[in-house]
């Protein structure tokens, strides 16, 4: 019912498959990762096109654990404190802080207004001898330039965060040095050491291998209850792709007249994103306020949300912390102050994502007026 139905920028989308899995799980009695985990794990890999995926709880425990593993002093050139980490400066908290968390120093780059993502072509600007790793992440689902990126990374030896499964399952399993599951059925595990493995400096004393530690970690593990559900929204991963670039695609078309007041979202020429939401950045604060613009949407019942963080180091957060800043940082203030998203995900409809472009039409009239 339009204005009255809550229109969301995002929520979840499942069926009785899903509810069933988790009921499943929870009869098996067995709630830390198991068959249902290296399902999703093989399926999720199959569907991207890599060799292996491992399982955290959230996203930003991903980021924290593909950082963290770059630490580790199992890599022969490891990073260590104060190498610097370039990103951008619009970003996400938690891809930000682990770079701060592992006492390395973030070199900050502004961004494209229409990408929201950094200018790869601009990238070699802020590379000195002590850069070590570049952080990028995807704004709002939205790829970077990868080809400029890696071909730069690997003109200068630089890491960009990349699979090293080994040592992330360390991280993420309390920092345990073994790799066997708990499905395992053969008692000396899959790496054969359970119960064989000689404590350094102890003679011929051993030790069971699946609780010995070699780093200082985390859980960050989900449950098995959770990949049960994941298991099946990764089969309708298809769909809800689908979805998202159509509702995309009905507010960039029925939004378009409304240019003058809005810069609109673009892509890399390569690039076929699923976008997380429809971003807008107002052109003229003196034209359109972006609060009243906001509250205006949401008394419609249309949910929106300003665009994560914008410029991060604006917060009070990062208002001590040890950075280089590349440029002036302008557009990612842009960002910060000017800029805002409405929903597209999979549970909108044509109707609901139509009547998302049709109240911003009603604004813009009303300032016309």
């Amino acid at each position: 019912m339009p204005g009255e139905t809550k229109i969301r920028y995002a929520g979840a989308v499942y069926g009785y498959e899903e509810i069933n899995a988790i009921i499943d799980s929870a009869l098996n009695g067995w709630f830390g990762l198991g068959n249902y985990a290296r399902e999703f794990e093989k399926g999720l890999a199959h569907f991207i096109g890599c060799k292996e995926t491992i399982l955290a709880n959230s996203g930003s425990s991903a980021s924290l654990l593909a950082i963290t593993s770059l630490t580790s002093w199992q890599l022969v050139d490891r990073l260590k404190p104060n190498d610097e980490v370039i990103t951008p400066a619009c970003t996400f908290p938690t891809m930000f802080n682990p770079i701060i968390q592992n006492n390395l120093k973030p070199v900050v780059l502004d961004i494209i207004p229409e990408t929201y993502n950094i200018d790869a072509e601009n990238l070699s600007e802020a590379i000195t001898n002590k850069t070590r790793l570049i952080v990028l992440p995807h704004t709002l689902g939205n790829p970077n330039d990868m080809d400029t990126v890696m071909k730069i990374a690997k003109e200068h030896e630089i890491w960009v965060i990349e699979d090293n499964s080994k040592i992330i399952k360390s991280f993420r399993d309390w920092g345990r040095a073994c790799y066997c599951e708990s499905t395992e059925k053969n008692p000396f595990g899959a790496c054969g050491m359970r119960f064989n493995w000689k404590l350094e400096g102890k003679g011929n004393l051993t030790y069971d291998h699946k609780y010995m530690y070699n780093h200082i970690g985390y859980n960050l593990k989900p449950t098995e209850i959770q990949v049960a559900m994941g298991v099946h929204q990764l089969k309708r991963l298809p769909d809800f792709i689908k979805i998202r670039k159509r509702n995309f695609k009905i507010l960039f078309e029925e939004l378009s007249i409304l240019d003058k007041y809005f810069i609109f979202p673009e892509s890399h020429k390569k690039a076929d994103p699923s976008w997380f939401a429809f971003p807008l950045t107002i052109r003229d604060v003196k034209k359109m306020d972006r609060r009243e613009l906001c509250l205006f949407l949401e008394a419609q019942n249309i949910e929106t949300r300003y665009i994560f963080s914008g410029n991060i180091l604006r917060h009070p957060a990062y208002k001590n912390i040890k950075t280089k800043i590349i440029g002036n940082l302008k557009n990612s203030d842009r960002v910060l102050m000017n800029s805002f998203f409405v929903g597209i995900y999979p549970g909108n409809s044509e109707e609901q994502t139509k009547f998302n472009s049709g109240s911003l039409h009603l604004k813009d009239i009303q300032m016309s007026v």
